[in-house]
């Protein structure tokens, strides 16, 4: 029989400062609607892009074949 002691995790480094804006990573085109719908490109590219780009965080865009 094996006994595990739980004992709390101690973090080795301290949290990374936080940042003063928003950062966006990712955008999704189908799930950018507040509506419980399937969005398009269209209300992508009028309503959240121009969002994005005045944050400052406009990347790139990777199309999906699926």
């Amino acid at each position: 029989m094996v006994i595990y002691v739980r004992q709390p995790y101690v973090f080795k480094h301290p949290h990374p400062p936080k940042p003063e804006s928003l950062r966006i990573y990712e955008a999704h085109v189908g799930i950018s609607s507040s509506q419980p719908t399937v969005a398009s490109y269209s209300h992508f590219t009028q309503n959240v892009l121009p969002r994005i780009a005045n944050l400052g965080e406009f990347f790139h865009i990777l199309w999906h074949t699926y």
